[in-house]
């Protein structure tokens, strides 16, 4: 008899550990879903057709977002400023954390840049106004790096303001790439009333800028090496004759390379600009 009880006990425990398992299961699924729609929305806010401006023989640009898990943090944009299609603005940027929380904040971040840019104001006074609005009611705390930039595409005029994001590789009049010299500034969402350097540089034809997160220089292997600045810069100056598009790829590979089988712990998001006349 006590066998039987025992026996029925089982049974009935396996009973509600399969059906518990089949509800786990169908939530993952949902989720699962769920993430790959979120993913998937993310991704059609970015600009994913090169060459963009194809009617236009001034810039070369490209650029791709890998988030380190289903949606992530980073986020480039690229649009015009002006009806005649003379003056171009460009950001990356890199969201505190990863995941759902991370995604939310870049769709705010990235909705509040561009819509301030087009309003006619500077990288500068644009990163101060969406600094403040992004300050309000941020009970987790969460910031955004970004660099701003815009374009004129006649002059070759680059004006832009950096908030606490990783200074860009430049390559100027055929030079080798190097860290390009830029004001840090803080990210944005973190201190109210935040100032931000507006700084002007002449590109002329042939110049080249690489924008990136820091998914790139921090990329880690197995032992807990990082890639760094020396490796990247180095890559990058082996491959600096090829095409925006496979350029990039290069510095891809060799990120690939030095990971090994080590997960992928970061967002990895790049942009190349290259100023053709």
């Amino acid at each position: 008899a006590e066998l039987g009880n025992a026996f029925n006990a089982m049974v009935s425990d396996l009973k509600d550990y399969i059906h518990n398992l089949e509800t786990v299961t169908a939530e993952k699924e949902r989720i699962n879903s769920e993430l790959s729609v979120a993913a998937s929305i993310q991704n059609d806010m970015l600009p994913r057709i090169f060459p963009k401006f194809s009617n236009h023989d001034q810039l070369n640009i490209h650029a791709k977002m890998d988030p380190a898990k289903q949606v992530g943090g980073d986020f480039y944009d690229f649009f015009y400023l002006d009806p005649e299609e003379t003056k171009i603005a460009f950001a990356i940027a890199d969201v505190s954390g990863k995941g759902v929380p991370a995604a939310l904040f870049m769709v705010i971040a990235k909705t509040l840049l561009k819509t301030h840019m087009v309003q006619g104001l500077d990288p500068a006074e644009t990163l101060r106004r969406v600094n403040n609005l992004l300050c309000e009611d941020n009970t987790q705390s969460m910031f955004v790096t970004v660099l701003l930039c815009t374009l004129d595409l006649k002059t070759g005029v680059l004006f832009y303001a950096n908030g606490g994001h990783n200074p860009p590789l430049i390559s100027l009049s055929g030079a080798p790439y190097r860290f390009m010299d830029v004001k840090k500034g803080l990210a944005l969402g973190i201190f109210e009333d935040s100032k931000y350097k507006l700084c002007e540089l002449q590109l002329h034809p042939g110049d080249k800028l690489y924008m990136y997160t820091d998914g790139v220089n921090e990329a880690m292997n197995n032992e807990g090496e990082q890639l760094g600045n020396e490796r990247f810069l180095a890559k990058a100056n082996e491959a600096w004759h090829l095409e925006s598009d496979q350029f990039d790829v290069a510095i891809r590979q060799t990120i690939d390379s030095f990971s090994g089988d080590a997960e992928q712990s970061d967002d990895i998001t790049t942009m190349t600009i290259v100023y053709l006349k």
